[in-house]
């Protein structure tokens, strides 16, 4: 790091000295231009002795859909990016899935994860797994407690919410059902989050 600051100091140096004519050129007829042709000679030399980190060699492959949107996909996602584990993604189109996938991953659904020659699917198993497999980051209760016990219930009610929620907001956009045919959808979706609500508060 001395090192680092030690050749950092002429650079340093030099932006101070073209500090005055920052403060010109700010009332020039372009300054952006005229800035950009000053300094960004600087910044380059500055980058050059930023030092990069060694990428890390990714522990495993995700495959989730191409539209961004899959919450099972999410939550596997997010899930990585909070254990700080390195992945590889592959994304997999829904409507054309690759024959390659479809012998891979006995269900043809996303998400799924390869862990050298180890294929999981099914989110919430993929999701206890990567809990088993990265345990320096512990992102769920100690097995046994009662803390265990209320996130495995609130868990356990996801998907008949993401499932209601999903009829509901596609029935909103479906002209072929009836206002009661969608209404009942919305009652669905709103008893689901009720539900939800009901075991967060007990928890």
């Amino acid at each position: 790091m001395r090192a680092v600051t030690c050749m950092l100091l002429p650079l340093a140096t030099r932006w101070m000295a073209l500090t005055p004519s920052i403060k010109s050129v700010r009332l020039a007829t372009s300054p952006i231009s005229t800035m950009e042709t000053d300094i960004a000679p600087l910044w380059t030399e500055i980058e050059g002795f930023i030092p990069t980190p060694a990428p890390r060699k990714a522990a495993l492959t995700l495959y989730r859909d191409t539209n961004g949107w899959c919450p099972f996909c999410e939550r596997v996602w997010l899930q990585l990016h909070a254990k700080g584990i390195p992945f590889d993604e592959v994304l997999i189109n829904l409507r054309d899935k690759p024959q390659w996938y479809k012998e891979l991953v006995p269900t043809t659904l996303v998400p799924a994860i390869k862990m050298g020659d180890e294929v999981v699917w099914e989110s919430a198993e993929v999701m206890q797994v990567l809990e088993e497999r990265f345990p320096d980051t512990p992102l769920q209760p100690a097995e046994g407690t009662s803390a265990r016990a209320e996130m495995d219930e609130l868990v356990a009610a996801c998907p008949d919410l993401l499932k209601y929620g999903f009829r509901f907001a596609s029935g909103m956009r479906n002209q072929s059902l009836s206002e009661e045919e969608r209404q009942q959808r919305r009652d669905e979706f709103e008893s689901a989050l009720d539900l939800l609500n009901e075991r967060a508060l007990r928890a």
